[in-house]
């Protein structure tokens, strides 16, 4: 009898060890699906050019020539919500370029060969919240731009007290940047 029980054992043992390597013939699965949309950072400035014309040079810098402009409308064109900053840059043309100036801080000076492009978030232009546009650094034009809204603005030229070449045509750039936030 204990060969017989020695032979169950064994042998109920090499079912068990046999049942555990065999698959089991059931399974389940389940699917997740993952979507995602590529942030778009986007702006869009009309019109794309503005003309102040003839402009006489200024009497000196408490006494500026200025002319307004019409009004620039930079547009979210993104998928977020955008931060939008404006900079200037130096005016070329001719044989001396006029140097773009900021300082003192957010009104400039205007000098020989030197001007000040001003920029005002109220329209009509309000020159006393009107900021300097400055060639190096972006300053905030608007905090919060929702997506497919836009940002109305001004811009005015200072001229310079002298010129070099005072009847050369001067070209100067203003860039829009929008940036997430």
């Amino acid at each position: 009898m204990i060969n017989n029980k020695k032979l169950w054992a064994a042998l109920g043992t090499a079912a068990l060890l046999a049942s555990a390597a065999i698959p089991a013939l059931a399974a389940d699965t389940g699917v997740v699906t993952a979507t995602v949309t590529p942030q778009l950072i986007s702006v869009s400035v009309s019109p794309g050019s503005v003309a102040y014309g003839t402009l006489a040079l200024s009497v000196n810098d408490g006494s500026r020539t200025t002319k307004e402009s019409g009004t620039i409308t930079a547009t979210n064109d993104g998928n977020v919500t955008e931060k939008f900053n404006i900079k200037g840059s130096d005016a070329t043309g001719g044989s001396t370029p006029w140097t773009l100036s900021d300082t003192p801080a957010d009104t400039g000076t205007v000098a020989a060969n030197q001007y000040v492009h001003d920029f005002s978030q109220t329209v009509p232009f309000d020159e006393t919240t009107d900021k300097s546009l400055n060639s190096v650094t972006y300053k905030e034009l608007a905090a919060s731009v929702a997506v497919g809204a836009n940002d109305t603005s001004e811009l005015q030229m200072n001229m310079p007290t002298s010129s070099t070449d005072a009847s050369a045509q001067k070209s100067t750039t203003v860039t829009v940047q929008a940036t997430a936030i």
